[in-house]
């Protein structure tokens, strides 16, 4: 005989976990079935020990784009009537996003062992503290449907300012980019080449001040560069004749 441990739903609507023994998981489940209960989960001993000590790794991070359809649907589904736990496993089976589908299952599990929405979600680590806070808000005043379609309301807005801010240093990141690699090639490659020139231009008369800071700075770094080329390309020096 084996020992599962079962998460069984009471006809008066509590979520309990017992432990069971039985040769398999299905007589297990309709033993249980035939006294009542609803079956929402039996697992081996073994098995839920080790998912225990593996469930403490760190979870991949949700997109943007994946947790604002999900609050989208999930408004959607519980404005339209569907409990909270139906609603999580549906969107768990439909959505694209394999990391969301792992955090939805861990929060379906949660939410069937009698932990809240707003406790399930705080527990993985994710989520901002103000959508906590507003599915709390929710779940006390009993309108989480409305609480939800209003942080989606602010999650749209928070996401239009970041796609315009990210548009508008978009440009001058380029213009800046490109000024700085142009210095650059100024610096290193054509400055040093026309030095021989502004030598002789010096000995005729005084040049700019700008002109005699580029080329201190030029002179400076490009034998650098030299001697570090010269280092790559030097073969090997043999230790025996």
């Amino acid at each position: 005989m084996t020992e599962f441990i079962c998460r069984l739903g009471t006809p008066s609507g509590e979520i309990v976990t017992r432990i069971v023994e039985a040769s398999a998981a299905s007589e297990a489940r309709a033993r249980l079935e035939g006294e009542g209960f609803r079956v929402f989960a039996v697992s081996d001993t073994t098995k839920g020990l080790s998912a225990v000590i593996s469930g403490g790794g760190k979870k991949a991070k949700v997109k943007q784009a994946d947790f604002l359809l999900f609050n989208q649907q999930l408004s959607a589904l519980l404005r339209a009537g569907i409990p909270v736990l139906q609603s999580i496993e549906l969107l768990k089976t439909r959505s694209a996003s394999a990391n969301l589908r792992i955090v939805l299952a861990d929060v379906e599990e949660k939410i069937k062992n009698g932990i809240p929405l707003s406790e399930a979600f705080e527990s993985q680590g994710l989520f901002p503290r103000i959508y906590t806070a507003s599915i709390l808000a929710g779940e006390q005043s009993g309108a989480l449907d409305d609480v939800l379609a209003r942080f989606v309301t602010y999650l749209k807005r928070s996401v239009g300012i970041s796609r315009k801010l990210r548009g508008a240093l978009a440009y001058p990141a380029f213009l800046l980019l490109a000024a700085t690699m142009m210095v650059a090639f100024l610096s290193l490659y054509i400055v040093p080449r026309m030095s021989d020139l502004f030598k002789s231009l010096s000995a005729n008369r005084g040049l700019p001040t700008v002109t005699i800071v580029v080329l201190a700075v030029a002179n400076g770094i490009f034998p650098v560069c030299q001697l570090s080329a010269s280092q790559v390309d030097m073969p090997p020096v043999g230790l025996g004749t």
